[in-house]
């Protein structure tokens, strides 16, 4: 199938998990995640109509918004080195993954300096797997409160990087703690769901869904 088609499919998908769950489906963003796509792919993607594009590396963000530039909305997605803040800030519109003081700290100082208020997520381990980064469940409304002193960064939601799992519904459980954590906080955004369980997490309360191959398969 072509991009357009997939496109196509998986808006349909989203659409049918939203009304499912009584939610309106305009309330539910897709990011299609760029990590396994071209340059030349993202651009059919962005001719067909899509413009949210969220990346994991670095340097892969530079080259591809060199190719690209301001025709997509580019989000990073990925676990996120201090040392890399500095490359990624001209592009980016969100971050989905603050998850550490250090992080926020560097962040706030590159912002100052180019006078940007950067919006972002806290990532949150909701499956507590040691492999994974990310704020245990317990200890995100105090990370939270901790990231008022930093004033260029705007604390719009919480994201999840769910388990890889044999069943979607496995992952109901961590979808449905990020969700109860975002009333808690007062937090608008959430940002879970992949290509292996989008529509549980839509069901839970998601606002954006993070796909990839997928979409270009």
């Amino acid at each position: 199938m072509s991009i357009t088609n997939n496109l196509a499919s998986i808006k349909t998908r989203i659409i049918t998990a939203a009304r499912r769950a009584g939610r309106n489906p305009k309330d539910i963003r897709l990011l299609v995640a760029g990590k396994y796509a071209t340059a030349d792919q993202l651009l059919q993607l962005i001719k067909a109509g899509h413009k949210l594009i969220g990346e994991n590396r670095a340097q892969d963000l530079k080259r591809k918004y060199q190719a690209i530039g301001d025709q997509a909305e580019w989000h990073f997605i990925g676990h996120l080195q201090r040392n890399k803040v500095k490359a990624v800030l001209p592009y980016i519109t969100t971050l989905h993954s603050l998850d550490n003081l250090r992080l926020a700290q560097e962040l706030e100082k590159q912002l100052v300096k180019i006078n940007k208020t950067l919006p972002v997520l806290v990532e949150v381990n909701t499956s507590r797997e040691i492999t994974k980064s990310g704020i245990y469940p317990e200890d995100t409304p105090q990370f939270i409160k901790s990231l008022s002193q930093f004033p260029h960064l705007k604390v719009t939601g919480l994201m999840t990087m769910a388990a890889q799992v044999t069943s979607p519904e496995d992952n109901r459980p961590h979808f449905k703690t990020l969700s109860q954590l975002a009333q808690t906080t007062g937090l608008s955004e959430l940002s879970m769901g992949t290509s292996q369980d989008f529509e549980v997490a839509i069901a839970a309360g998601a606002t954006i869904v993070r796909l990839g191959r997928i979409v270009f398969s």
